[in-house]
C-alpha cells in the first residue's frame, strides 16, 4: 500500500483503528467515536451513545478497545495548537492595522502642527518687521513667548512625524512586505 501525501496528513482521530488480531474498528464505533470527538470538552461516553442511540456500556468497551482517550488527548491538543495558531495571527493582524491607523494619524498630526507652526513663525515675522519698520518699539518679552511658542510647535511637529517614522520602522521589521 502506497502513502498517498492526504494520508499521511490523517491524525489518530481521522480513521479507524486497529486492535490487534488485524481487527479494524467497527463502523459503528468509529461512528460513535467521532460523536464523542465532536461534543467537546463536555464530552461524555454516555453522551455520546445517547446521541448515536446506542448503550453506553457497549460504548465504554469500544472506547478502551480503540483507545479513545489518546485518540481524544491527541485531538484536542491539535485542535488547541490550531486555535492558538488563530488567535495569534488575529491578534498580529490587529496589531498591525492598529499600528497603520496610528502611524497615519501620527502623520496627520504632525503636518497640522508644522502647518501652524509656520503660520505662527510667518505672522511673527511679518508683524516684526512691520514694528521695526515703523519705529514702533518691540516688546522683548511678547517677542520671547511667541518665538517659544513656535519652537514648541515646531519640535512638536517633529517630534510626532518621528514617531510616525517609528512605526514606519517597526512595521518594516515586522512585515517587511505591508505598506
Amino acid at each position: 500500500m502506497t502513502l498517498t501525501t492526504e494520508m499521511a496528513d490523517l491524525q489518530p482521530w481521522d480513521f479507524q483503528q486497529h486492535c490487534g488480531a488485524g481487527k479494524k474498528e467497527t463502523t459503528k464505533a468509529f461512528r460513535v467515536f467521532r460523536i464523542y470527538l465532536e461534543l467537546g470538552r463536555d464530552r461524555t461516553i454516555k453522551i455520546a451513545a445517547d446521541v448515536a442511540g446506542e448503550k453506553p456500556d457497549v460504548c465504554k468497551v469500544m472506547s478502551a478497545r480503540y483507545n479513545w482517550a489518546e485518540r481524544t488527548a491527541l485531538y484536542d491538543a491539535h485542535m488547541v495548537s490550531l486555535w492558538g495558531k488563530e488567535v495569534r495571527e488575529e491578534l498580529e493582524t490587529t496589531h498591525k492595522k492598529e499600528l497603520m491607523k496610528f502611524r497615519k494619524d501620527q502623520q496627520r498630526r504632525a503636518e497640522k502642527l508644522g502647518k501652524v507652526a509656520d503660520l505662527l513663525i510667518e505672522v511673527t515675522t511679518g508683524t516684526l518687521e512691520d514694528m521695526v519698520a515703523s519705529g514702533e518699539p518691540v516688546d522683548r518679552q511678547q517677542l520671547a513667548s511667541i518665538a517659544s511658542t513656535a519652537a514648541k510647535l515646531s519640535d512638536a511637529a517633529m517630534n510626532t512625524a518621528a514617531a510616525a517614522l517609528g512605526v514606519d520602522d517597526l512595521m518594516e521589521a515586522i512585515a517587511p512586505d505591508v505598506d
